[in-house]
Order: C-alpha cells, then sequence, then structure tokens
C-alpha cells in the first residue's frame, strides 16, 4: 500500500529497511548526566515498532565541567561525548534498539550563540558577535585556532560514538546552534576563510564531515541537518542552502537532514498546530535537486499517506518522524499491516513533548512533577513499563459517567485491561471540551483526539450510551463493580448584581452560541481567553482583554504562545495585563489598574474566561452510597488535556 514508505534505502554503506526515520529530540529522560532505563524503554517501544534508524540523543561535545554547569543553570540532565569516560553509557542504548531492528545513530551538538553563560567555561561562543534573537548574551568570536579545536572535538566524539557502535553519526546543523550560525549570513560576519562568501561559510562543517571521513572511512554513516531556511530576515535562504548543501556533500556527508527555523524565528523549530503540515518538504525538495545523496524531511509528517506522497514526489528519499513516533511507536508496523487507521495521529500540540521539556528549562516554569516527555495522545510515552495496561485477573463491570478526554481515555484503557465497560454521556456526542478546542481556528486538529478516541472505543467493544443524563437511579439500575466520574466542569461565570451589559462565558462562544455583539471584554488573558478572541476575531469585532496577572497565556507553552499572538496581531485587539475586573455600573465596566480604577464604556458583551469548577454533584451524592465513586479529570480538579487525560490513563491502569 505504502510501496515506497517501506522499501529498503542505502546511506553510505548502510542499509535501511524503510523510508521512515526518528530524528533526535529532547526527552529529559536521562538522570544525572545517565542514560535511565526509562530512555532505554522509550526508544526500544520505537524500535520494535519499524522505524529503521533512531537518532537517540543530541549530545554536546562539552567537558564534564562544562556539563554541569550547564545542568545547574538549565535544569537539564544529558550525557556528554567529550571523553571515554561517558562511552559506557551511550552503549546502553545500542544493543536493545539494534535488537529490535534498528539503526542506531547519534547527534552532536554544540549550542553556539544560543547557549548560555558559563555552558561552556568561557562564555557564549560563535563565528560573530551576534547574540540568539532571544539571548542577552553577546557571544565572543572563535578565533581560527579555537574552530580547529572543534572541529578536533567533533571528531574525535564521532570516532567515541563508532567506537561503542553507534551506525550513524549526525551533525546538528540547524536550529540556530553553532554550525548554525557559521552557515546562516545573519549570524556570521567573519571576514576569514569561515565567513563571506557560501563556500567559506560551509567550511567549519565541512571540514568535521571531512575530518571524520578521513578516519572512519565508510565505517560509519555521517550525516548533517541543515536549515531549509532560518525563517528570519537576512538569514540562511533555500537558495543559500541548496548551494551549501553541495559543499557538505562533497566533503562526505552520506545524507543531508533538512528543517528549519532559530530560536526566536517566525517559524519554530518544534512546529505546532498553527502551522501547516509538511511545512519543510517545499524545502527540502529544492535542496534535493542539488543532491545524489539522500535528504530526509520532517515537519508535521503525521499519516503514512502524507509520507507516501512525499516519496513519489521525489521532494525527499527519508521521512523524519519524532512526535509521530512518541504519539504512536507503532505508527511503521500499523502502517505496513494496512491498518493506517489504527495509528494514533500525533496532533502537534506540543504540551507533551517540548513545552513539558521547557517547563524545566525556562527560569520560573518548572515546578516538583516529572517534567520529563509525555504525550497527550500516549499517556505511555516515556513510561512505556508503569503505564503499559496488562490484562486483568479481576475483571470489573465499569460504568464511565462522562465522555470527555478524560472519560474516554479511561474507557479505553480500562478495556485494553480486559475490564467490562460501559460510558454513558449526557450530551449527544463525546469529546467534551475537545469538541471546544477544535472550533478554534487553526486548532481543528483536535478532533482527531476525540475521532481515534471513538474509534478505539468501538474496537473494544466498550458500549457508548450518548443523550443519557445519568443520577443515582441509573447506576442503581446498571449494578456496575465500579463508578468512574468524569463529568468535567462547568465554566465559572461571576454573580453579578442586575448587570445591565450582557456577559457570558467563553465555552458558550466556542460552541457557537449566538451572540452578534461587535463591542467585546474578554476577561482572563489565559489560553483560552486568547482563543476566544481568535474565534470571534474574524467577524470585525472590536475586542479588549484583561487579565489580571502581568503575563497573557501563561499557561501555554511559548512556541503555541508565540504562533497564537502572531495571530491575534491581525486584528483590532487591546489588552490589558495586570488588569482586575471590578464591577458593572450604568452601562460601564470598571476595571483596577495598579492603584487607579480604568472605566471601560460602550462594551456590549463580557466574555468571562476566568476558570472552571468542577462538576461533581453526582460524585458528593454517591459518596454517600456503596458505590464509592473514582472521581477523575476535570471533576476531581480542572486542568488541561494533557493532565486529564494522563491521570485518567493512570487510574485505569491502577483500578
Amino acid at each position: 500500500m505504502f510501496k515506497i514508505l517501506f522499501s529498503p534505502i542505502t546511506i553510505g554503506r548502510l542499509e535501511l529497511k524503510n523510508r521512515i526515520v526518528m530524528p533526535a529530540m529532547a526527552t529529559n529522560l536521562t538522570e544525572f548526566g545517565q542514560i535511565s532505563q526509562r530512555l532505554v524503554d522509550f526508544y526500544q517501544a520505537r524500535a520494535r515498532g519499524g522505524a529503521a534508524a533512531i537518532f537517540v540523543l543530541s549530545v554536546p561535545i562539552f567537558m564534564k565541567s562544562e556539563l554541569a554547569s550547564f545542568r545547574e543553570l538549565w535544569g537539564i540532565d544529558m550525557p556528554t561525548v567529550h571523553s571515554d569516560d561517558y562511552l559506557p553509557e551511550l552503549e546502553k542504548l545500542i544493543q536493545p534498539l539494534k535488537s529490535a531492528g534498528a539503526r542506531v545513530g547519534i547527534q552532536l551538538v554544540h549550542m553556539g550563540n544560543q547557549g548560555i553563560k558559563g555552558m561552556t567555561g568561557t562564555g557564549v561562543v560563535a563565528p560573530s558577535a551576534v547574540p540568539s534573537l532571544i539571548s542577552k548574551d553577546k557571544p565572543t568570536p572563535l578565533t581560527r585556532e579555537e574552530i580547529r579545536h572543534l572541529v578536533d572535538q567533533f571528531t574525535d566524539a564521532a570516532l567515541r560514538c563508532r567506537a561503542v557502535g553507534y551506525d550513524m553519526v549526525e551533525l546538528h546543523g540547524a536550529h540556530g546552534y553553532l554550525i548554525s550560525n557559521f552557515l546562516s549570513p545573519y549570524f556570521n560576519n567573519r571576514q576569514d576563510e569561515y565567513g563571506g562568501s557560501l563556500e567559506n561559510r560551509a567550511r567549519f562543517p565541512s571540514e568535521i564531515i571531512s575530518g571524520i571521513k578521513s578516519k572512519t572511512g565508510d565505517s560509519l554513516v555521517v550525516g548533517i541537518r541543515i536549515n531549509g531556511s532560518d525563517n528570519i530576515p537576512g538569514g540562511t535562504t533555500v537558495q543559500d542552502a541548496a548551494a551549501i548543501a553541495t559543499y557538505l556533500e562533497r566533503s562526505g556527508a552520506d545524507y543531508i537532514s533538512v528543517s528549519g527555523g532559530v530560536y526566536g524565528s517566525a517559524k519554530a523549530t518544534v512546529p505546532p498546530m498553527m502551522e501547516e503540515k509538511c511545512c519543510y518538504v517545499s524545502l527540502a525538495s529544492e535542496i534535493k535537486q542539488s543532491l545524489s545523496v539522500p535528504v530526509i524531511v520532517a515537519g508535521r509528517i503525521n499519516t503514512p499517506d502524507m509520507a507516501e506522497e512525499i516519496l513519489q514526489r521525489g521532494d525527499a528519499d527519508m521521512i523524519g518522524m519524532a512526535r509521530p513516533l512518541v504519539a504512536d511507536p507503532d505508527f511503521p508496523l500499523k502502517a505496513a499491516a494496512g491498518h493506517a487507521n489504527d495509528i494514533r495521529k500525533c496532533v502537534a500540540c506540543n504540551q507533551g513533548c517540548i513545552d513539558q521539556i521547557n517547563k524545566t528549562i525556562l527560569p520560573g516554569k518548572g515546578d516538583d512533577q516529572d517534567n520529563s516527555l509525555t504525550c497527550l495522545v500516549n499517556p505511555e510515552a516515556g513510561k512505556e513499563k508503569a503505564l503499559h495496561p496488562h490484562p486483568t485477573s479481576d475483571r470489573k463491570k465499569i460504568l464511565v459517567v462522562g465522555g470527555g478526554p478524560a472519560g474516554m481515555r479511561f474507557a479505553v484503557v480500562a478495556a485494553q485491561c480486559g475490564h467490562e465497560v460501559t460510558l454513558m454521556e449526557k450530551s449527544n456526542s463525546l469529546g467534551g471540551q475537545l469538541k471546544l478546542a477544535a472550533s478554534i481556528p487553526y486548532r481543528q486538529d483536535m478532533a482527531e483526539v476525540t475521532a481515534y478516541l471513538a474509534y478505539e472505543m468501538k474496537r473494544l467493544n466498550v458500549r457508548v450510551i450518548t443523550g443519557k443524563k445519568v443520577n443515582r437511579e441509573t447506576i442503581e439500575a446498571y449494578q456496575p463493580d465500579k463508578v468512574v466520574i468524569a463529568t468535567g466542569a462547568n465554566p465559572i461565570l461571576p454573580a453579578l448584581k442586575n448587570p445591565d451589559i450582557k456577559t457570558a462565558t467563553a465555552w458558550e462562544v466556542l460552541r457557537g452560541d449566538d451572540f452578534p455583539e461587535k463591542n467585546i471584554l474578554i476577561v482572563g488573558g489565559g489560553s483560552v481567553g486568547l482563543e476566544t478572541a481568535l474565534f470571534i476575531a474574524k467577524t470585525g469585532r472590536r475586542i479588549t482583554i484583561i487579565e489580571q496577572t502581568n503575563h497573557f497565556g501563561a499557561d501555554m507553552g511559548p512556541i503555541s504562545r508565540f504562533y497564537l499572538r502572531s495571530k491575534l496581531n491581525r486584528f483590532d485587539i487591546s489588552y490589558k495585563k495586570s488588569a482586575r475586573f471590578i464591577k458593572i455600573e450604568n452601562k460601564v465596566v470598571i476595571l483596577q489598574e495598579d492603584d487607579s480604577r480604568t472605566l471601560l464604556e460602550n462594551i456590549e458583551l463580557i466574555i468571562f474566561s476566568i476558570g472552571a469548577a468542577p462538576d461533581n454533584a453526582l460524585a458528593k451524592e454517591l459518596s454517600e452510597t456503596d458505590y464509592q465513586p473514582l472521581v477523575i479529570g476535570d471533576a476531581l480538579k480542572p486542568g488541561n488535556a494533557l493532565q486529564a487525560i494522563g491521570a485518567a490513563h493512570r487510574a485505569a491502569t491502577e483500578i
């Protein structure tokens, strides 16, 4: 069915069994610079799932003391390849993956101007004194001697990786890291042999590749990931990248992997749901025309049909899938067997992957929770052994009340464990708040989450009854062994005395209730408030958003927030932060801003997006009976879909 996708391909001396490659990605699954069993389990599941090659880590070439500074300042644990001392750790990943049928690669990186002081012991370094778009640290330009030393460091690191059994080594030359700095005319304004012309800008990675190849020959596949475009004014263009790629091929590169963007660019390095699917394919296609070595492309390619079409057109030779294989490690096996409908699709929400990692990286975002990788649609990711459903010897008759994300996920996992499950939902359709999320412009892919869970419930013979409001009598008639309350939450609407301005909740607006008013105030500038503004802005309304804290979209990941704000900036929207709604008086809205009060006149509709309260009336009623309910999701504590689905999955494995 997917003839090219599952045909073999040769890279250098290495034959891959199909065209699916898992690029290196951040996971936070290492522990104090050591390979954890969770990381081994994570990648082994993807190897068993049929990926032809897996790049297990992006490892820095820092010294041990420098890595300690990196960990202390950023809160990230990662191994390094600076010395032989770390080889026993890096070796732990090889045999489990090879025995599962995958070729194993590793990526080598230096942070360049996207580093931080203390990370390299000597401060931030780059080809020129041009800081990254989001950093205040002006880098120190590298001397020729320092560049030659870095070439040797990269070369020695590659030799160590070959020594312990890695099949492939990839240089990280994309996303604004050091090699990418050299390639970019924005970040590289050197006047020596490492700057200026395309050939000179490509000299640093070319010397690394040729240095590795001169010492390894055909015994190690060496590739490089580059930006097809920096996506910034004055940065690397696709025409630049195509020419640079030819120099890299001449130096001995066995393949070119194409991505795009730098920290702070118009298009993100980890494209979110608001970015178009296959967003880097056109770049790869243009670059491929100049090359004879294979080209890999990634970027929101989440179905085998998309992948096959890219290969058939000749836009690339292989497909990079990181997040899609997080979402479903068995993606390749399912596609090859003709069961594409069974694939659990990545929806590019970024909540469980890069946003979760950024909780650790960004100052003030960390907490006491596990901030390692997980996944909205696959809570088992990163916890393959702890959260995998196992058949039960104590089969129960379970009634799940509520067909939102938590209730649906619980029903699926409980059925996988072998329980007899019935789900009842009071509305006429499933999805709960996922339906509201899918109604927002550029977030339609959230409907895929509901569709997949519904598909799985049907496949697992979960009995689903919609349009059924459950009460105590319903439960007593059904006589379940266990009742699970997943009734969600209700939006908070302040009790206003005789309001003379119309009010509504964000949920009412998003579900399509009719509100023709033109001059609108949204109270609450979190993700729901901002997304509600986007939902109604296209109709030409005049909108003011107030947020009582100092930050809009504080509950969002930085990438998704950046994209959402860029969409909102196209419309007539005013923002007031550190502003609190006080009251309505004589058709005037009164706000508290710092030490003064502000009056907003001519407001016709106030939309409140100030949180939700658990809908747990049934749970409280049942707590007084023999049916001691298990309360999950927003019915227990309102949160986001990632939290609700993850907690429901865990609860179902423990029942």
